[in-house]
């Protein structure tokens, strides 16, 4: 009741006593580090780019995804038409925008 527009003095009191016992139970039990904290404990950074060809499966995916209307409207290659079929066409209506 301590939220409501109509809470009483003691509803209002009542929510700041279970505030402040919230935020001192979670204060207690919850353990914050920063980065800065924690930044000299971890081990440095190292990186390694490992090439590997991609499986023909693979190869196929990313070839129809680049070849699909989508990526080439996404690109510029297309531009969608107003008569809403996807796909360069003669209706005359021209693109979106």
């Amino acid at each position: 009741r301590g939220q409501k527009r109509n809470a009483s003095v003691k509803d209002l009191h009542v929510r700041e006593d279970a505030l402040r016992e919230f935020r001192e139970l979670l204060t207690s039990a919850c353990l914050r580090r920063t980065k800065d904290d924690v930044s000299l404990m971890l081990p440095g950074k190292n990186d390694r780019i490992v090439p590997c060809p991609l499986s023909e499966v693979q190869r196929a995916a990313y070839r129809n995804l680049l070849e699909s209307p989508d990526f080439q409207m996404a690109l510029g290659k297309r531009k969608l038409c107003m008569c809403g079929a996807g796909r360069p066409c003669i209706c005359g209506a021209g693109p979106v925008w």
